[in-house]
């Protein structure tokens, strides 16, 4: 089984490639927090995959809350694994997870990361179509490598994209700032879809007279609700108006 997050696509379109090559089913964390379904039990010899994007650095916060409720039960001999998914580099990311499980009884066998297509507009503008559909072309068969490494089952450290690793230690604070939703906005250009309530992991949102209301201090930030809105009427502070939108199109979500 291989438990995957992700806000855009990316980190699912990985998952799915992933479990194609193992022959394993894959498990949204954001449907099992939903649905509070956090008890799993793994067949002997089979393979566990945590397969998360990498934010500020770090873990995402649903991802944190949902290793906190999770049970886990080990059928023996299990491959356990972790994939990370960045627009650059993965810092320090990983050691992060790797507490975090360990904390639950979980020791992990082999760490990877593939570097995506960078989604986070509101610090920057991110590339056009054009330019993320010729990286998605360029990322297919590194994914292909990847998942081919992962069904040899061998243990090791195989994250070729850690970077520096300070980078998490200066950006993991800023999390909490950025994670604040009161600079979530919605202009006239809501069509009322719910696209945005429904997709929202944190179940932050609730539409009320037709337009969707943040009715959470805080959220974990996957920005799904930016780029998936069809009107782009969703918008996070004064910058991202202007800025471009991405989704995975290799993918649903």
């Amino acid at each position: 089984m291989i438990f995957y997050f992700s806000g855009t696509g990316n980190t699912k379109y990985l998952a799915e490639r992933i479990g194609e090559k193992l022959g394993e089913p894959i498990i949204s964390i954001a449907d099992a927090l939903k649905s509070d379904k956090t008890d799993f039990t793994a067949e002997k010899g089979k393979s566990i995959g945590f397969v998360i994007p990498v934010y500020f650095s770090g873990v995402p916060k649903c991802v944190r809350e949902f290793i906190g409720k999770m049970n886990l039960s080990f059928g023996g001999d299990n491959y356990i694994f972790t994939a990370l998914s960045c627009g650059g580099n993965t810092a320090n990311a990983g050691k992060m997870l790797h507490k975090l499980l360990i904390e639950k009884g979980v020791t992990v066998n082999a760490s990877y990361s593939a570097v995506m297509v960078d989604n986070y507009i509101p610090m920057y503008n991110i590339q056009t179509q054009q330019e993320a559909d010729k990286m998605l072309l360029e990322i297919n068969p590194k994914i292909e490598l990847l998942a081919d490494k992962i069904a040899r089952k061998k243990d090791g450290d195989f994250d070729d994209n850690k970077g520096a690793k300070i980078m998490t230690a200066v950006m993991y604070p800023f999390y909490r700032i950025f994670s604040k939703t009161k600079r979530f906005y919605v202009t006239d250009k809501c069509i009322s879809c719910g696209k945005c309530e429904s997709g929202c992991v944190d179940r932050a949102i609730e539409m009320k007279n037709g337009k969707p209301v943040w009715v959470k201090s805080e959220c974990t930030q996957c920005l799904r609700c930016i780029n998936a809105c069809p009107t782009r009427a969703i918008q996070f502070g004064k910058a991202t108006e202007k800025r471009n939108r991405f989704i995975n199109p290799n993918t649903d979500l």
